[in-house]
Parts: structure tokens; C-alpha cells; sequence
């Protein structure tokens, strides 16, 4: 989306995108990919507690433990 954005503005709006220096072009677009790089990163890396193999690692797997509730201590 942020590079679509970014595509928005250097066709239809041309001229505003000239009037940025070229330096601050090229830093405004590396920002834009590593953004559209990162932002996923963290639904990557959840994803990886699939399959070992054939079968599914359930007993490895952290979403089929339970987290039981603790009471909390008044003072």
C-alpha cells in the first residue's frame, strides 16, 4: 500500500514529487521498501511453529498450551 501510495504521487502529482531533491527521493523510497519489508516480519515469524516432517508437532506447538490465570495478591 505505502508503495502504491508513493506511485500516486509521482505520476499524478508530478510536479510536487520534482521539487523533492533527488537524495530526499531516494531516502523517502528506501524508507517505503523497508517498511513494506518489516511491517510482515512479526506474522513471518509466527507462522513457523508448523509441521516437522509429516505430522504436525503439537506437543512443540505454543498455541496449544494453556496459560492458566493466577490470582492476583491484594495488599
Amino acid at each position: 500500500m505505502l508503495i502504491s501510495i508513493q506511485r500516486y504521487y509521482q505520476i499524478l502529482h508530478h510536479t510536487k514529487w520534482e521539487k523533492v531533491t533527488r537524495t530526499w527521493q531516494r531516502v523517502l523510497l528506501f524508507t517505503v521498501w523497508m517498511l513494506g519489508g518489516l511491517l510482515p516480519l512479526p506474522l513471518v515469524l509466527s507462522l513457523t511453529d508448523g509441521k516437522m516432517g509429516d505430522e504436525p508437532s503439537n506437543r512443540l506447538s505454543c498455541r496449544n498450551k494453556l496459560i492458566t490465570p493466577q490470582a492476583e495478591n491484594g495488599m
